[in-house]
């Protein structure tokens, strides 16, 4: 009897702790701290239902879309392990976590620029700033913003943003007049005085 006492009692955390994995469905939320670090950028295809990423050498000019992604590492706020584990496997069996993260930015996009590479139109020559002929779509309220405007937003956009890295989507709605290869380069300043830039894959517009 005093055996199986002895085994109840050493089994005891490991039952408790499996019965809470079981039915804790409320995770509490913990801030975690990032910072913007790297910029990344795909072509858009915007003719059907949804955009999707262009992986052609050319695409219809009132089509046309590039996908940011900015990369964001946490760098301040380490979130540790919560409490002691019997078996650090036993989480593992239910697909529940014991946290939910919600990442928050520790500096602002305070700037957005795009330029051309390569000659646009006859208003717009090789390096000049092209900003104004694209617009930003908000997934929240679904509709097209001025990328200035849509910067503006990006913090309500993102707070409490779910994911670590943050993506948004923004749309040439002036097609260029010149043919050829077209080329941009985006620029992304931030509070702290860095800048993040990247260039996109060169494309044609048919």
């Amino acid at each position: 009897m005093k055996i199986k006492l002895a085994l109840f009692l050493l089994l005891l955390p490991l039952m408790m702790e499996v019965l809470v994995s079981c039915v804790d469905y409320d995770s509490p939320v913990r801030n975690v701290e990032v910072s913007h670090c790297s910029l990344e950028l795909d072509d858009l295809e915007n003719t059907g239902a949804a955009a999707q990423l262009n992986f052609d050498d050319s695409v219809a000019g009132e089509a046309y879309g590039i996908r940011f992604r900015i990369i964001r590492q946490e760098y301040s706020c380490r979130i540790e392990s919560p409490g002691l584990h019997f078996i650090s496997s036993a989480q593992a069996i239910y697909p529940y976590q014991s946290y939910d993260y919600r990442y928050i930015s520790q500096e602002e996009i305070t700037d957005i620029k795009i330029e051309s590479i390569n000659q646009f139109d006859s208003d717009h020559p090789a390096g000049a700033d092209v900003t104004d002929l694209f617009r930003a779509l908000s997934e929240q309220e679904f509709k097209y913003f001025t990328v200035d405007d849509y910067r503006d937003r990006l913090a309500i956009e993102t707070f409490g943003y779910e994911n670590r890295d943050i993506d948004f989507d923004i749309f040439l709605m002036e097609p260029s007049a010149s043919d050829g290869q077209q080329q941009f380069k985006v620029t992304i300043e931030l509070s702290d005085g860095r800048t993040l830039e990247a260039m996109t894959e060169p494309i044609y517009f048919v």
